[in-house]
C-alpha cells in the first residue's frame, strides 16, 4: 500500500462498510523529526527503532504494539498528543521525555517498558498497568527471565486515571500523580492498612466486603513489592465506604 513518512502500510481490517483500515509498521529506523501524525490504523507495530522528536499526534490505532521482535524500540521526545492508542502490547519499548498530552490510552500492560519523564497532561488512561519488576517463569520452550523497568519522572497530575495500577515496586514519590476525591494514595502502606482495618470495622454488608477487598488488594501488592499504593475509586464503591476508607488511609 505504500509508506507514509516512515510507516509502512499494509492491507488491514475491512469494515462491514467495505472500508479498509490499514496495518502500519516501522522497522529498523534511526531517524528524527519525522511527521507521522493523523494516521488511522488497525495494528500499529514497531521493530528495532530509535525515533527522536517524531510526531505521532492524533494517530488512532486499535492495537498499538511497539517493541516487537525481541528488540527495544525507543522513542525520545516524541509527541503522541491527542493520539488514541488501544490494546498497547507488552513489547520491549522505552519512552523518554515523550508527550501524551490529551491522548487516550487503554489496555496498556507496561510489563517490559521504560516510561521516563513523560507528560500525560489532559490524557485519559484506562486499564493501564505499570510494572517495575517482572519475573517470567520458564516454559517448555523458554528459560525463566527477570527484568526491571524504569518508571520515573512522569507527570500524571493533569491526567484522568481509570483502572490504572502501579505494581511490583514503582516508586510513586518519583511520579506526579493526580489529586482528587476519586484517588487514594498511601505512602506508608503498613500504617495505612492498620488504620484502614480499624475503619472497616464500622462498615456492614457490601460496604464491608468492598473495604476488605480494597485492603486485601493493597496488602497483596505490598507483599509483591509495591511499597506505596495508589487506588482509583471503582464505580460500584459506595460514597460511605470510599469516603471512610480514604479518610482513614490517604496520607499525602
Amino acid at each position: 500500500m505504500g509508506t507514509v513518512g516512515i510507516v509502512e502500510l499494509r492491507d488491514g481490517y475491512v469494515e462491514p462498510s467495505g472500508k479498509m483500515i490499514p496495518h502500519g509498521y516501522i522497522k529498523h529506523q534511526r531517524v528524527s523529526g519525522v511527521d507521522c501524525s493523523g494516521l488511522v490504523l488497525d495494528n500499529f507495530g514497531t521493530w528495532d527503532v530509535h525515533l527522536t522528536e517524531c510526531s505521532f499526534e492524533r494517530v488512532k490505532a486499535k492495537y498499538f504494539s511497539p517493541g516487537e521482535g525481541g528488540v527495544v524500540s525507543e522513542f525520545v521526545r516524541c509527541s503522541f498528543d491527542r493520539a488514541t492508542l488501544r490494546g498497547l502490547g507488552g513489547g520491549m519499548v522505552r519512552f523518554v521525555e515523550c508527550s501524551f498530552r490529551g491522548a487516550r490510552l487503554s489496555g496498556w500492560n507496561v510489563s517490559r517498558s521504560d516510561v521516563v519523564d513523560c507528560d500525560f497532561e489532559g490524557a485519559r488512561l484506562r486499564d493501564v498497568m505499570f510494572w517495575a519488576h517482572v519475573d517470567e517463569p520458564a516454559t517448555s520452550s523458554t528459560p525463566a527471565e527477570s527484568w526491571d523497568n524504569e518508571i520515573r519522572g512522569n507527570d500524571f497530575s493533569g491526567a484522568t486515571l481509570m483502572g490504572v495500577e502501579f505494581r511490583t515496586g514503582v516508586d510513586l514519590s518519583l511520579q506526579k500523580l493526580p489529586v482528587g476525591e476519586q484517588y487514594l494514595q498511601v505512602m506508608d502502606v503498613p500504617a495505612g492498612l492498620e488504620r484502614g482495618r480499624e475503619a472497616a470495622q464500622a462498615l456492614e454488608g457490601k460496604d464491608r466486603f468492598d473495604a476488605d477487598f480494597l485492603l486485601k488488594w493493597i496488602a497483596t501488592e505490598y507483599q509483591r513489592g509495591q511499597r506505596q499504593a495508589f487506588m482509583v475509586r471503582m464505580k460500584h464503591d459506595s460514597d460511605l465506604m470510599w469516603t471512610m476508607m480514604r479518610a482513614a488511609m490517604h496520607d499525602v
